[in-house]
């Protein structure tokens, strides 16, 4: 580590999952975002380090700095992973949940920088988006195995307690995002596995094994 920063890890973990994403940048009108309301108090942020108030990206970075100098290299990896995950659907999703005026500034702000959403907004929407991130992103637009979806349940789980012990976040919304977190680790690898199955019973299934009978058939009428 160079400083407060990692010199290499991130930027190659970060390249490991991007063939797995759907590009973020539909619309969708009919969204139906699944937002935890941290109090508005909580978007008054405490200064940080280095005297300004922090951004999701800081936070994010700072976040990742500190689980990098406790954990194993192949946990710290899935750590990464979420992360830029995270980052993904928060510069993609994370204005559906913002009102009237801090739309007007994401929207000002995007018009330059495309990651305008994690460089304007204080940590607290990380939680107001982890519903979308849990619920939504991890499922529809990542293709990801059942070791990345439990982790991300579990670092979105320690990464809701951080926020809390740093201030960021009042102690009820950690409570909502933690308990959001220790569901997403449990129940989304095993959807995994349902949809797994289903496809495979699918494959073998009398009603598939006929259609391919009578493609092969037709095909061979033809």
């Amino acid at each position: 580590m160079t400083g407060s920063r990692w010199t290499t890890p991130i930027s190659d973990f970060r390249a490991c999952r991007r063939v797995g994403l759907d590009p973020c940048h539909d619309l969708r009108p009919d969204a139906d975002v699944m937002a935890i309301s941290a109090q508005r108090a909580q978007e008054v942020m405490p200064m940080s380090r280095t005297g300004r108030l922090p951004t999701i990206d800081d936070a994010l970075d700072e976040f990742l700095v500190e689980q990098e100098e406790r954990l194993a290299p192949r946990t710290f990896r899935n750590y990464a992973d979420v992360i830029h995950l995270l980052r993904d659907c928060l510069n993609g999703y994370g204005y559906q949940s913002l009102d009237a005026e801090e739309r007007r500034r994401w929207e000002s702000a995007y018009e330059r920088d495309e990651e305008a959403f994690i460089h304007v907004f204080g940590p607290a929407k990380i939680a107001d988006n982890l519903g979308e991130f849990l619920d939504y992103f991890m499922i529809r637009k990542v293709m990801a195995g059942e070791e990345l979806l439990r982790a991300a349940g579990t670092v979105t789980e320690k990464l809701a307690r951080w926020l809390g012990v740093q201030g960021y976040l009042d102690q009820n919304a950690v409570e909502v995002a933690v308990d959001r977190g220790a569901a997403a680790a449990r129940d989304l690898p095993n959807a995994e596995k349902l949809s797994g199955l289903l496809v495979e019973q699918a494959r073998v299934s009398p009603w598939s094994t006929c259609r391919r009978s009578v493609t092969t058939t037709t095909s061979r009428t033809i």
